[in-house]
């Protein structure tokens, strides 16, 4: 899941997207954005109606790095 409202954000588990990354306009985002990867979900693609982005490789990469520690129980993974 993908929101605007970063003030949700799980610090060492999601994401902020902001304005400043490189090449934050082609990724079909308005404004700064937050990953909710603790919201993860499996959607048909049919189901959206409007155009898809890509992460940045980076960002995709961290993602895939803290999901990957905190499914394994990490504990550097803190609510706000």
């Amino acid at each position: 899941m993908i929101r605007t409202q970063t003030r949700h954000q799980i610090q060492g588990l999601e994401v902020v997207l902001t304005e400043a990354m490189p090449g934050f306009a082609k990724r079909g985002l308005k404004k700064e954005s937050l990953v909710r990867t603790s919201r993860l979900a499996v959607v048909e693609s049919s189901v959206f109606s409007g155009k898809m982005g890509r992460l940045p490789k980076e960002a995709f990469d961290g993602l895939r790095v803290r999901l990957a520690d905190w499914i394994q129980g990490g504990e550097s993974i803190q609510s706000q």
